[in-house]
């Protein structure tokens, strides 16, 4: 088997890249009705408002100081693949918010409750618990 030259292998690798690319693309494409429903649906149940403006579906967090549109086409393209994706990382950093939040009201009922436990009736009326 005779060796490749330096020309061969530079371009067998950018055909691989570019078959790569088109799989992934392909795959995005496939996903993407579904990864859009499913943010869609997160979206709303996350209290983020969702309106419809020129057949695109428009997402905003209603809970920030300077809410970002996200401005999503039922069809795929490279613009709203870029939207979807940050539109789910707000929603994963969101609902990450949303868990720590929870975290720690726990834990702050549960030290509550052990203060309670602890104390006589009249040390938890001087403290006013």
């Amino acid at each position: 088997m005779a060796r490749r030259t330096a020309a061969e292998r530079k371009q067998e690798a950018e055909r691989m890249l570019q078959l790569s690319n088109e799989a992934r693309l392909a795959r995005e494409v496939a996903e993407y009705p579904a990864r859009l429903m499913a943010a869609l649906t997160r979206s709303t149940n996350a209290y983020f408002e969702l309106s419809v403006v020129d057949n695109k579906f428009v997402v905003r967090d209603r809970n920030k100081y300077d809410p970002q549109d996200h401005v999503l086409a039922y069809a795929h393209s490279p613009n709203s693949q870029s939207q979807l994706e940050e539109l789910e990382y707000e929603l994963d950093r969101h609902e990450r918010e949303l868990a720590e939040a929870k975290r720690l009201r726990e834990v702050k009922e549960n030290a509550l409750r052990k203060v309670n436990e602890m104390l006589t009736e009249e040390e938890r009326e001087l403290l006013g618990l």
